[in-house]
């Protein structure tokens, strides 16, 4: 768990989230995302025009938050919808950090609902 945004990830069929390994002590209560060892890479693989969106959008403190809540959205094989799902996230959270966080949690769910 990241201590400075509290995010987890993985997401049941059944809406629950869970942590990598799927082991009862892994699982999380719903509405919480994971954000994986590697968030580092994962930040420096976000599309530019994202990175660039961000630093924009929101104060010096935020800014490695927020991309590192981005940055677990497409790990898993069906987070699909790439920079086209990012940009409806950063579009909806309206420049708040915690409306990112509920949108990632959403669109690991079900991308399409950020969409729409």
């Amino acid at each position: 768990m990241c201590p400075t945004c509290s995010l987890r990830f993985g997401v049941d069929r059944d809406g629950t989230v869970v942590a990598p390994g799927n082991r009862p002590e892994d699982r999380v209560q719903p509405g919480v995302l994971n954000v994986p060892g590697n968030v580092r890479e994962l930040v420096a693989k976000l599309p530019d025009s994202i990175v660039q969106r961000v630093r924009q959008e929101f104060v010096s403190p935020d800014q490695q938050q927020v991309l590192e809540m981005l940055a677990c959205f497409g790990i898993e094989p069906h987070e699909t919808g790439g920079a086209r799902v990012l940009d409806a996230i950063l579009d909806r959270s309206h420049g708040r950090k915690e409306g990112i966080r509920e949108l990632v949690i959403t669109a690991k769910r079900d991308w399409r609902d950020v969409l729409w």
